[in-house]
């Protein structure tokens, strides 16, 4: 869930060739005391898939340049959330867990609900909230501060800022600032409450005074000095947790799940390690990691923007390659400890990682992109998306209304794998094919002209591995290992 002051800042960085900065290495099996921060917590919390596989909840897939266009078509398309349980006080909610934003809030009760296009007061059920939160002495207002955020698909809210005790995953905030809406423009999913934002602090979306329409954000080197912006930065979430009360580990890990059975899995959020590895489904336990990078020009990190060594896009129709017997990563014992969720369910033994050795890397196709749980799809560069759409059986076509690479429902994709730190991570084929309406289906890979040329690697990718966020300051990065497929 991007945040829109940032979508046309980060694209002619974001669409160049990256020089990959990976790092890939293997060590024995005892690497746990090279790596304690990849070793398993207890810090593991389930997470629940919103219903239906595309629908109103991630917040990148609309961007203003096509905010001309019908809303409820666009809306309609914007893809499934990740829910997990979060704690305000003694309130408890479901919330969209969020890797491409930073502020946590929830719709308070009496908040206002307002139309996307029109801004016209409307009903509060049709902003589609679950459970709101109710104000009670447990949340401290701070005086002459306000939350106003614009998401990419033109979702925005406002309303008070304040400080409160705050439980995920087990792990306990003493003291967190958060936001209550008061005033959403929202379309919903009709049972979360609101976000919970895990990126950094630069991104968090707080401004002095209580008139949000004076509210600017600070751009990346922007200063108040030398750009007149007022924006106030706080400590995050994972911020707090890792760096201002050092609760655990500065690391988290997910690992998403489509949820084919609609049985509600979504799959795991661990804080201060890693979930049990065979809980995921992870086979080998060989990692891959590649650096968290800062845009040019900017002293601070705000997304979780990663290069990637490139595509590996094969004809429809081709078997995917033998999981690779050479272990190219960090290879990682895991340890329970503590309590252990409910096992996963698997179909079978394969491992989406393989040995990259045979396999064609398509041109040109190395690029940055910021990882985002908040987004359904995935969005490549033109090029690369063009490329690849075309080569589904039959090939896809680009609808001119909605900007949507189509598919025919039945139709055959292409495997699709993304070649980070030596290793090639495949999409299961079930992500790449997704409902769009009654009768027609949308690829899972889109252009990101259509975000201002933010590429960005969302569900569709993330559903297939376990990616585990390593805040290490000086040496953050992000590592990844594959999972086995798997029904849910």
């Amino acid at each position: 869930m991007l945040d829109l002051n940032l979508l046309l800042l980060v694209f002619s960085y974001l669409n160049t060739a990256a020089t990959s900065a990976t790092r890939s290495r293997q060590i024995d099996t005892n690497s746990t005391l090279f790596f304690p921060i990849l070793t398993t917590t207890a810090n593991t919390t389930p997470l629940l898939r919103s219903k239906h596989d595309l629908q109103s909840s991630s917040r990148a897939l609309r961007a203003a340049q096509i905010s001309n266009l019908s809303g409820s078509a666009l809306l309609k398309t914007t893809g499934s959330s990740f829910l997990a349980e979060i704690t305000l006080g003694s309130q408890t909610f479901l919330s969209v867990v969020d890797t491409g934003s930073s502020d946590t809030w929830i719709a308070r009760s009496d908040f206002t609900c307002v139309d996307i296009i029109t801004n016209a007061t409307k009903p509060q059920s049709k902003c589609y909230f679950g459970g709101t939160y109710t104000p009670d002495n447990q949340f401290h207002q701070i005086a002459n501060e306000n939350f106003n955020i614009t998401y990419g698909d033109g979702e925005y809210l406002t309303g008070p800022v304040g400080t409160i005790s705050v439980t995920l995953a087990n792990v306990r905030v003493p003291s967190q600032q958060v936001s209550l809406a008061t005033l959403a423009a929202w379309e919903g999913d009709g049972q979360t409450s609101g976000i919970i934002g895990l990126a950094y602090p630069a991104l968090t979306a707080a401004y002095p005074g209580t008139d949000p329409r004076v509210d600017k954000y600070c751009k990346p080197g922007a200063t108040p000095q030398n750009s007149g912006c007022n924006q106030v930065e706080y400590s995050s979430l994972t911020n707090t947790i890792f760096f201002s009360e050092r609760l655990t580990a500065p690391v988290f890990a997910l690992a998403l799940s489509r949820d084919e059975s609609n049985s509600g899995n979504g799959g795991y959020l661990s804080i201060g390690g890693i979930p049990p590895l065979d809980l995921v489904g992870v086979k080998s336990g060989v990692f891959a990691s590649t650096p968290i990078k800062v845009l040019p020009g900017d002293s601070k990190f705000r997304y979780y923007l990663i290069s990637i060594d490139g595509l590996v896009m094969l004809p429809a129709g081709t078997p995917l390659p033998a999981e690779g017997a050479s272990k190219l990563g960090v290879e990682v014992r895991s340890k329970g400890s503590g309590r252990r969720p409910r096992p996963h369910p698997h179909t079978s033994s394969f491992s989406n990682a393989v040995t990259p050795s045979s396999l064609p890397v398509t041109p040109n196709s190395q690029a940055d992109y910021i990882l985002d749980s908040g987004t359904t799809l995935s969005f490549f560069p033109s090029q690369m998306t063009t490329k690849y759409n075309a080569m589904f059986n039959p090939p896809a076509t680009l609808d001119p209304y909605t900007g949507f690479w189509l598919v025919k429902c039945g139709s055959s994709p292409p495997p699709l794998g993304v070649k980070i730190g030596g290793q090639v991570f495949f999409h299961n084929g079930k992500e790449l094919v997704k409902q769009f309406d009654a009768t027609r289906c949308v690829s899972g890979i889109q252009d990101s002209g259509r975000l201002g040329g933010v590429n960005i690697l969302g569900d569709v990718f993330l559903d297939n591995v376990l990616a585990v966020f390593d805040l290490t300051q000086g040496n953050s990065k992000v590592w990844f290992a594959g999972r086995r497929d798997y029904m849910s």
